[in-house]
């Protein structure tokens, strides 16, 4: 690459090049070529970290949308465990009532039986009684 590069302080672009160029700064070849090349890596770098951003953010709203998710699962799994606690309650309290239920079943049947036998016997002996007057 052979070209003449000027500093950046001295670069005016109205002028010519049949212009007095005492006032511009000239670097020798080899130099222009590591500025020219420096300039380039500085260009890539620029690029790249453009990209690099881009990814991250990219990289970022995948990580805040797993979050998300997972905070609703959470949650989740906190009303399903409510939930759980619920109906165990409920089933407690079932049992209970078909434990007394049973129970006062049983008290009724055994009301009724001595009822009948008591009932019976009354009966047997009005019967009874009934015969024997007459």
């Amino acid at each position: 690459m052979s070209s003449t590069v000027f500093s950046q302080s001295a670069t005016d672009t109205s002028q010519h090049t049949n212009k007095d160029t005492t006032h511009y700064k000239f670097f020798p070849i080899p130099i222009v070529k590591k500025i020219t090349q420096d300039l380039l890596r500085f260009d890539s770098c620029k690029e790249n970290l453009e990209k690099t951003n881009e990814e991250l953010m990219e990289v970022y709203n995948e990580l805040s949308l797993k979050d998300s998710i997972i905070n609703k699962m959470k949650i989740k799994e906190v009303n399903y465990d409510s939930i759980i606690n619920q109906e165990k309650i409920e089933n407690n309290l079932s049992e209970n009532r078909v434990k007394n239920l049973e129970f006062n079943l049983g008290v009724q049947q055994t009301k009724n039986k001595f009822t009948s036998i008591f009932s019976g016997g009354i009966i047997l002996i009005l019967t009874l009684i009934l015969i024997i007057r007459h």
